[in-house]
């Protein structure tokens, strides 16, 4: 129990990789926040060109949730850093990275700062957005490549002359560190054979690299996501279908063996009669918390290493089923049901909405996101909470997108009524990122009317939302023209009009609680605060000006979910906290409920 301080840096450490020994560690930092408020800057003022209005507001760069990075190596024993001479940079807190066994080399996945004409070329529709309108150089592309970065010189090269799949890529290293497997990576458009060019435009591949001189070895242009390369046998497994894992339906393994320069599939009963050590695990599941098992691959005996959670054998935790339901065309969904400890045959129960990230195979106490979401703990007062299994990725980045989610919405709450389990006039929904659009879309839209709401933290869609962050963001902005038909002007400002909830707040009259976190989160949900406020709706917000994405401070955690927990008490079920601490917070909500009722009487009356 002693801690040894092991790094040290002028600002945050935000993520890092080590060799299994500890010998060597490449850590990310934030870059140090730059001020341009100077002296001549008063006097003259600033040329505005990629900024963001949050950077001009707080005058100056590099303070947001998603600010650029450094890298640096460092070697227990040695006094010094290396700092790595990326190619492309760093723009979040947390970079996907792997260091080879040997700590020789590290492949780091970055946002590249030149995007090639030829990517365009790609048939992968969300890289064709992201191209079609390119950042600056001061701007974030949101395309990734691989870079390969030699530890020893701090000399970074990009690994490849190509793009990572839009949904994600995962990486593997040989137990000798002569090579490296990478998954959903896309291969140079600089050939002459044009079978094998139109297979490169239409398809990412699984590869191998070899290291440090990046040759490489195709081995599958299947959808697969990479789980391991087996240090015992060799084998590289994967999971059949990306699209699967996003969504938490199980997916079929795929394995593959290499003999010289060739790779090939093999059968699952090859690789598992191959001589191996036990497999160590993390094993869970959606009633499982999660737990470390030791598998012998030959017979299949399992043994427990370790409980990760013996507390939780105290607990009665929520029950926890997944549902299959049909949305009105016909789509089969899945969503995790987490049913109240204490059910009670017969009885109908208030029901929320969680808006995405179900998956099956894991334990997920409070949702898939730990802001806004808490489903044990909703479920312990006696509600069913739905963990919805969004977006739907076949309309992606459409104007179907959208309406598609409130389809889902729909018709679990008719699928849950079917079966006699809700009340459909207590129904509460909570939108987080992206699925904020999807929540505002169907409070704006829908045929049923939902309780009570929570936004945290996301994107709308809106007309304010474009205008505030376009100039630092054009991809963002191409991708609303994209669902939209074209920018809020012009001949395609009535589709913005007729979809865009925004310009339809008028419609809501669910008591919708927003959470915005940090000040670029409370400039682009302020228009919600402002213009429901200005209708006489029922709304409150709530700042956590150090909150981030993905909270994980324990107190901003607790405003968070528990404040949410309290939220749908009130609106669903009339309860309210003995606490007296929170007695200024039922008086505002009780107003907010008066307001409710001035603004229903109000409509009565026309």
């Amino acid at each position: 129990k002693v801690l040894t301080r092991l790094t040290s840096h002028v600002t945050n450490l935000t993520s890092f990789v080590a060799t299994a020994s500890g010998r060597v560690i490449v850590y990310a930092t934030r870059n140090p926040v730059s001020k341009f408020l100077t002296e001549r800057v008063k006097r003259h003022g600033i040329v505005v060109t990629r900024e963001a209005v949050t950077e001009l507001i707080r005058a100056n760069y590099g303070e947001g949730e998603y600010t650029d990075h450094s890298l640096f190596v460092k070697r227990l024993g040695q006094d010094r850093e290396t700092r790595v001479a990326l190619q492309g940079q760093i723009g979040d807190d947390h970079p996907e990275m792997s260091l080879s066994p040997d700590g020789q080399h590290l492949l780091i996945q970055t946002e590249a700062t030149h995007i090639s004409n030829k990517w365009s070329e790609y048939e992968d529709q969300l890289l064709k957005a992201k191209t079609r309108d390119p950042a600056t150089k001061e701007g974030h592309t949101t395309v990734y490549q691989y870079e390969l970065v030699d530890t020893m010189t701090g000399v970074s090269q990009v690994l490849v002359d190509a793009p990572i799949q839009s949904l994600g890529s995962e990486m593997a290293w040989s137990r000798d560190s002569k090579s490296v497997v990478v998954s959903n990576v896309y291969l140079p458009l600089n050939i002459d054979d044009p079978a094998e060019l139109e297979l490169r435009k239409a398809h990412s591949f699984l590869v191998e690299f070899k290291i440090p001189g990046r040759e490489f070895l195709k081995i599958s242009d299947e959808d697969l996501t990479l789980l391991s390369w087996d240090p015992q046998t060799g084998y590289v497994v994967c999971d059949v279908g990306r699209i699967n894992g996003l969504t938490g339906n199980t997916a079929p393994k795929a394995y593959f063996r290499v003999s010289g320069d060739n790779w090939s599939p093999t059968s699952a009963q090859e690789q598992t009669l191959a001589p191996s050590l036990p497999n160590v695990i993390l094993e869970e599941d959606m009633n499982t918390p999660p737990r470390i098992v030791a598998i012998n691959p030959l017979t299949g005996t399992r043994a427990l290493v370790m409980d990760l959670n013996p507390q939780f054998q105290d607990l009665a935790l929520a029950r926890v089923e997944e549902i299959t339901w049909n949305d009105s065309r016909g789509n089969e969904l899945k969503g995790g049901l987490y049913w109240p400890p204490d059910y009670v045959a017969s009885k109908k129960y208030p029901l929320v909405i969680q808006t995405h990230g179900w998956t099956a195979n894991r334990f997920l106490m409070d949702g898939s996101f730990t802001t806004a979401f808490a489903a044990q703990a909703l479920a312990a007062k006696g509600f069913f909470v739905l963990q919805e299994n969004g977006p739907d990725w076949h309309v992606f980045q459409t104007s179907y997108e959208a309406p598609s989610a409130m389809a889902s919405f729909e018709a679990a709450i008719d699928y849950l009524d079917r079966r006699r389990l809700i009340d459909d006039n207590r129904v509460g929904i909570t939108g987080f990122s992206r699925t904020d659009w999807y929540v505002t879309y169907t409070l704006t839209h829908s045929k049923h009317r939902f309780a009570a709401a929570v936004l945290a933290d996301g994107v709308d869609f809106s007309y304010f939302q474009y205008m505030a962050f376009a100039n630092a963001s054009p991809q963002l902005a191409s991708e609303f023209e994209k669902v939209y038909g074209g920018p809020p002007f012009g001949k395609t400002l009535t589709q913005w009009l007729e979809q865009s909830p925004a310009f339809l707040m008028d419609k809501i009259d669910t008591p919708l609680r927003i959470q915005t976190l940090g000040p670029e989160s409370v400039l682009s949900d302020w228009p919600w605060y402002s213009g429901l406020s200005r209708l006489g709706k029922p709304v409150e917000m709530i700042y956590i000006p150090e909150g981030t994405h993905v909270l994980e401070k324990p107190w901003d955690r607790m405003i968070s979910q528990q404040g949410d927990v309290e939220w749908f008490c009130f609106w669903l079920k009339g309860e309210e906290e003995p606490d007296p601490a929170k007695v200024e917070q039922y008086k505002r909500w009780h107003e907010l409920r008066s307001r409710q009722s001035r603004a229903a009487s109000a409509v009565g009356t026309r």
